[in-house]
């Protein structure tokens, strides 16, 4: 028995189109008429389409579903699905990472959402924070020729972890803040060391190890640039007093606004001095 290609269009749900182009790369070729030019299929070419259309689904592509059909060998078959199952694999575990992601943007949005600055310094308690910094210089990362490739582990979660980042501002005696904006710290932990000892030793980073071990007291603030500096002093000058101190911040989250007031959540740590 044979059919039409409106009769194949229809019982496919796909389109005429569709079967031309399967008859022009190769991959399901139909008998022609040659007095009227009109194309049909046989029950072979039918169980060929089917096959052709669940290989497809899987996201395989024709020109692989043509190779692998024109070498009639089940081990390419099976080595096809296998390939393609390593792929969906690996595409799997990116997207359970951007819903990962996805989750932790949500739940911080809702955090700053409901969010009070606390002014009520009294109300911070100072405690005990034994950590492990790396200052990791930005311009080499940003200047090196390994840039792409740090931004692609970045993408598939395999680079530093972004919790970690922390940026130091320097209160000063004279009530000032320095910042060195080339330089991050980066909190020591398993993934982060393995990282940091890679790119050691492939010689594209230049490292430096310090060390947060004493008192401190840690809040949340939400606001731009200059609201978060001057709250930075006002904590340290309750803490601290005059004395020269640092201020780890931990940027989590950045709202665009104009006119370069970006407003920002950050956790701070300050280092207690007295």
């Amino acid at each position: 028995m044979k059919f039409s290609i409106g009769q194949v269009s229809k019982l496919f749900e796909i389109s005429k189109d569709t079967l031309r182009h399967y008859d022009k790369i190769g991959i399901l070729k139909p008998e022609v008429n040659e007095t009227n030019g009109y194309r049909y299929y046989y029950e072979e070419d039918l169980e060929k389409l089917g096959l052709i259309l669940e290989t497809k689904y899987l996201g395989i592509p024709l020109s692989e579903i043509k190779k692998t059909i024109e070498s009639e060998s089940l081990i390419e078959y099976k080595n096809l699905v296998v390939r393609q199952e390593e792929l969906i694999t690996k595409q799997i575990e990116g997207l359970k990472i951007k819903q990962q992601h996805l989750q932790e943007d949500r739940e911080t949005l809702d955090k700053i959402i409901n969010f009070k600055n606390e002014y009520d310094f009294s109300k911070l308690n100072i405690y005990e924070e034994s950590m492990n910094l790396y200052e990791v210089n930005m311009e080499k990362i940003f200047n090196g020729s390994f840039y792409k490739e740090f931004l692609l582990e970045l993408e598939e979660g395999l680079g530093f972890d972004e919790e970690e980042y922390h940026y130091i501002h320097q209160v000063l005696k004279n009530g000032t803040l320095k910042e060195n904006e080339n330089e991050i710290y980066i909190k020591e932990n398993k993934n982060n060391k393995d990282l940091i000892q890679k790119y050691i030793g492939e010689n594209k980073l230049d490292v430096i190890k310090k060390y947060i071990n004493g008192k401190v007291i840690s809040t949340y603030f939400y606001g731009n640039e200059k609201y978060m500096n001057d709250y930075i002093i006002s904590l340290n000058n309750y803490f601290n007093g005059n004395q020269c101190a640092n201020a780890y911040i931990m940027y989590d989250f950045a709202l665009p606004k104009q006119n370069n007031k970006e407003e920002y959540f950050v956790k701070i740590i300050l280092e207690i001095k007295r």
